[in-house]
């Protein structure tokens, strides 16, 4: 059984979580969702949005972007403390406004959202060519995933996409078990190395995918720890 991350592993949409945060976090009408909306997004608040990606595990955590002097976080810790730094209420406002904007925004600007989410064609194929087996398991909603993979010719059934995980253990751990019933490996992919770490952990084997959002340290850290790493 193969599992994929979707963000990062499959698809590249970081454009399309920086404008939708962007347009949810300001309250601004969905004809923001344009080329000239992405263009008006601050460069700096742009870069820092970028730099700070590769520790982001689910939608929520896209607040904290937002939440000032976060040019401090440099490793996942410091992420997650910041993140528990913001109010409950306030965490919880903007998940909720992150997932009512984008799928206003699907619904209305489809042609732009899809344009908005870059696959990778050595990825897409493999999951193309599988013959089935395949799982997504990602923080990215269902319907999102559906789209594009759609859009890429590809049908998945909504049972075997997993989404708007905040974490991913629950699951992971109940494909091992179905995976190990039919006596087959649970393979999971992932850019985020904590969750590779953690699938590792469960029992299943990771692999880390190098070309998603991810700094030197993970680089370091995964040969450290001779975590496997994929490369396209």
């Amino acid at each position: 059984m193969l599992a994929f991350d979707f963000d990062g592993v499959i698809a590249d949409g970081v454009d399309e979580c920086l404008l939708v945060s962007w347009i949810a976090h300001h309250g601004l009408g969905i004809d923001t969702f344009s080329p000239l909306g992405l263009d008006s997004v601050p460069p700096p608040f742009r870069e820092e949005f970028l730099r700070l990606r590769r520790f982001v595990r689910h939608d929520g955590h896209f607040l904290v972007a937002f939440a000032g002097n976060t040019q401090i976080i440099d490793d996942p810790s410091a992420f997650e403390e910041k993140y528990a730094s913001i109010s409950e209420e306030e965490r919880e406002e903007f998940r909720a406004q992150f997932v009512a904007t984008r799928t206003a925004i699907r619904d209305a600007c489809e042609s732009y959202w899809l344009r908005l989410h870059r696959t990778f064609p050595q990825v897409v194929g493999i999951i193309a060519s599988s013959g089935g087996n395949i799982k997504i398991v990602s923080g990215k909603d269902a319907r999102s995933i559906i789209d594009i993979l759609r859009n890429q010719g590809i049908h998945m059934a909504e049972t075997d996409v997993f989404g708007r995980l905040t974490s991913k253990r629950e699951v992971l751990t109940e494909l091992l078990s179905e995976a190990r019933e039919r006596s087959e490996e649970l393979v999971f992919i992932d850019d985020n190395l904590a969750n590779v770490c953690e699938a590792i952990e469960l029992g299943a084997r990771g692999i880390w995918a190098s070309w998603g959002h991810h700094s030197e340290d993970d680089v370091v850290r995964a040969r450290r720890e001779s975590v496997p790493i994929a490369t396209l």
